[in-house]
């Protein structure tokens, strides 16, 4: 059976994430000139032949095409020895085809413990049209049923796009094998979906995490068998062969790996060959992302990407989990941010991440919302509390004295949605139970910055980021507030966390990418009002932080049943 399609760029520009090599293509046929020569051990098109042999029954791989034209084709493999050199191994060549016509050709492959990846490489002789290509291997197949979940507000131009794209592909054409799509309206504006398969429930707006969970609750109670799900993001670009990537994989998984959650890689979509991360390892507060920012047009970065590291959960970006996780309860309803991660850690699953399973989300370094940090304040102690492993109220005040620098940075809505954060997590659990999600997510709004678009004709010039020096003492604090600034506008092309105002009244912010700015005023009284919100709630912490958490950890369980989420989501209205 087919196990992996061999991919064409039609998707994505970067031609290097699928062939190294000169070549042309059309959505179904590869093009390949006299004399010219591509190779696949590119993210998309080679296999990852260990991670195969781990999860996976197979035991023989061939590679399937239809070829035109005459050509020398080697089955190759590279890997990385123990002195971190890149090893490669090329099979002798074979002379194939004729100039008369299509003619199908299965060609194995050498299946060797030390092998990172498998690949082919051809040589022209003629002018060449390649099509129907795959790797196939004699494996019995899983029964698998599979539906996706979107979670979208507002993006119903994505939505149309990904939609579209899904109709017009094979999988969906097939009635039996495609999958069902339950789309979650958290804003009530999308229009009819005239698909099928295609489900829309309005729903209140109660961000990612309410969104996502009432995808999967009505995935559980369908009573149509699902075996596993994908949760998805509505603004992402997606290619539809990663979900037939996907379901493939699951037919050939070995049984004891069908409990595992198949994470999906999120590229950047204005460096499409970047992959910003693949997995996540979630420790006591603190976050890795192994082989995050890497280049995969580089072989090295395709061999490092195949060895396993270690993960406990994927970002739901594009995350595949089995229903079986309905099990360990529904995820927290914390809006947005640190849901995926700790549902991810309370299921303890393996993780399954593999080259080729991606998808496309945009990502700009220096517009993130300062809203959100509250979200990332209330919702990360509230995780730790659940774990109940580190000194809660030692890790609030390191994560609080984290927010005092975007006080002398002119971000004082950033310090302040921080500080609610704080304030939020502190009023414990009765208080977040009867809290209404709209209202608090609208009232954050009063934090937003405002990016605008650069008109044409402005002139400016980026300054140098000058190293920024954080008042130490309460004397410091106030010089640094009362200290005569300079009335000319610094502008920065850097992320708030990094910029300094360096004693200019005004900053202004430039994100080249997207042509648009953002503007910040030094203003003492804000400045003085952080400071004493700032002692406030350190007095807080020290003071109900331990209570706090212990309640946090004993009562979590209670916002995880579907007769809390039916409540909490007034289902019945």
């Amino acid at each position: 059976m087919r196990f992996q399609r061999i991919l064409l760029p039609t998707m994505c520009t970067c031609n290097e994430l699928y062939f190294n090599g000169n070549f042309r293509c059309t959505n179904e046929e590869l093009y390949l000139d006299s004399e010219n020569t591509i190779s696949s051990d590119t993210y998309f098109n080679s296999i990852s032949l260990k991670k195969l042999l781990k999860y996976t029954n197979i035991s023989s791989i061939t590679l399937h095409f239809e070829l035109y034209g005459k050509c020398k084709l080697f089955a190759c493999a590279a890997w990385i020895d123990e002195c971190n050199i890149i090893r490669r191994e090329d099979n002798k060549f074979i002379e194939i085809g004729n100039s008369n016509s299509f003619t199908k050709f299965d060609i194995p492959f050498k299946l060797k413990d030390h092998f990172e990846i498998l690949y082919f490489k051809i040589v022209a002789i003629d002018d060449c049209i390649l099509k129907s290509m795959y790797y196939d291997s004699n494996v019995v197949k899983n029964k698998i049923k599979l539906a996706i979940g979107i979670c979208t507000y507002k993006r119903e131009d994505y939505i149309k796009r990904n939609l579209s794209l899904l109709n017009e592909s094979e999988l969906f054409s097939d009635e039996n094998s495609r999958p069902d799509i339950y789309i979650c309206d958290n804003a009530r504006t999308l229009p009819d979906i005239n698909y099928p398969y295609v489900s829309i429930i309005p729903n209140r707006n109660v961000g990612g995490s309410g969104g996502f969970t009432r995808c999967m609750m009505e995935i559980k109670k369908s009573n149509k068998n699902y075996t596993h799900f994908i949760l998805m993001d509505d603004d992402i670009s997606l290619d539809p062969h990663i979900i037939e990537r996907n379901l493939d994989l699951l037919h050939i998984l070995r049984k004891e790996h069908l409990d595992g959650v198949i994470g999906g890689a999120m590229f950047t979509l204005h460096e499409p060959w970047r992959q910003f991360e693949t997995g996540g390892l979630y420790r006591h507060g603190l976050m890795e992302f192994p082989n995050k920012n890497r280049d995969m047009r580089q072989i090295r970065s395709i061999l490092v990407n195949c060895q396993e590291t270690r993960l406990n959960y994927n970002a739901w970006c594009y995350c595949c989990m089995p229903t079986t996780v309905f099990n360990k309860g529904l995820p927290l309803p914390i809006f947005i941010h640190m849901d995926d991660i700790e549902y991810g850690t309370r299921l303890c699953r393996e993780i399954i991440t593999i080259n080729g399973i991606c998808v496309w989300h945009p990502f700009y370094n220096n517009q993130r919302p300062s809203s959100i940090v509250y979200y990332d304040v209330r919702n990360k102690l509230i995780v730790l509390s659940r774990e109940n492993k580190n000194d809660i109220v030692k890790y609030a005040i390191n994560m609080l004295n984290g927010f005092l620098p975007f006080v002398f940075k002119y971000d004082y809505g950033r310090f302040l949605a921080a500080c609610d954060g704080f304030e939020a997590y502190l009023a414990g659990i009765n208080t977040f139970k009867s809290s209404d999600p709209v209202k608090i997510n609208e009232n954050l709004k009063k934090y937003k910055v405002d990016w605008r678009d650069i008109p044409v004709d402005t002139k400016y010039t980026i300054s140098r980021v000058p190293e920024f020096k954080m008042p130490h003492n309460k004397k410091e604090c106030i010089n640094t507030i009362m200290l005569k600034t300079d009335e000319t506008p610094i502008y920065l092309d850097c992320d708030i966390s990094q910029a300094n105002p360096n004693n200019h009244r005004t900053m202004v912010l430039i994100n080249p990418i997207t042509n648009t700015y953002a503007t910040f005023h030094k203003n003492s009284l804000l400045c003085l009002k952080c400071l004493f919100k700032y002692c406030k709630i350190k007095k807080m912490i020290r003071s109900k932080g331990l209570v706090i958490s212990k309640e946090w950890h004993n009562r979590y369980g209670e916002l995880t049943t579907d007769e809390f989420w039916s409540d909490y989501l007034k289902m019945g209205e």
